[in-house]
């Protein structure tokens, strides 16, 4: 995902157009806090999150499951 994002280039050939150009790149490709490296971020912790919502589902339901053979093996009183 994060590597589909492309270089583009076109502020010509003037020392500010290339100085410019490579801030733009340095924004989005470049190290820490670039675009590219606070995507990947963002992918890994919502990646986690999913991952440990499926894991409190899981065992929410074995709670359930645990609860409900419990009841249903006591009986009527």
């Amino acid at each position: 995902m994060v590597a589909a994002i492309r270089m583009e280039s076109g502020f010509g050939t003037l020392p500010s157009g290339l100085a410019l150009e490579r801030k733009y790149s340095d924004l989005t490709h470049g190290p820490e806090g670039s675009l590219s490296s606070v995507l990947a971020a963002h992918i890994t912790a919502v990646t986690n999150l999913r991952e440990a919502f499926l894991e409190a589902g899981r065992g929410y339901q074995e709670t359930e499951d645990d609860s409900t053979s419990r009841i249903a093996n006591t009986g009527p009183r």
